[in-house]
């Protein structure tokens, strides 16, 4: 029942957030390519993913949990230490929020108020500076 009330309205919620072309097209203009992963299914986002076109939004690339193996996709992080990317992105300004995963590590982001593509980009700056 749920899947299918949001098929028949997805297509009607596909807005594109204030700032994210603006950020993408600062992101690729640095050279990064943009990767996108949902919840949404690969039916879902073959409705989605048009709508997001036409408002200027296309990933590079888009993986949906029904394409892979185990689920959502799983990034190697390496030896990620949550604990010294928060001390070295608040010293910047940022703030960012561990990871509701429990047996992975993740952080996620959040925001309050206005965020500009010179913000996102000066985060991914930072960011990159710290994974050096």
């Amino acid at each position: 029942m749920f899947e299918e009330t949001l098929f028949a309205n997805i297509e009607m919620h596909c807005d594109i957030k204030d700032h994210v072309v603006e950020t993408v097209d600062s992101l690729r203009a640095m050279g990064i390519k943009i990767g996108s992963t949902t919840g949404y299914t690969t039916a879902m986002m073959e409705l989605v993913l048009p709508k997001a076109a036409m408002q200027g939004y296309a990933p590079d690339f888009c993986m949906a949990p029904d394409q892979t193996v185990k689920g959502r996709p799983l990034f190697d992080l390496g030896s990620f230490d949550f604990d010294k990317l928060y001390a070295a992105l608040k010293a910047k300004g940022f703030i960012i929020y561990p990871g509701k995963l429990t047996t992975i590590p993740t952080f996620r982001l959040g925001n309050i108020g206005d965020v500009y593509p010179s913000d996102m980009a000066e985060l991914v700056k930072t960011v990159g500076e710290y994974i050096g």
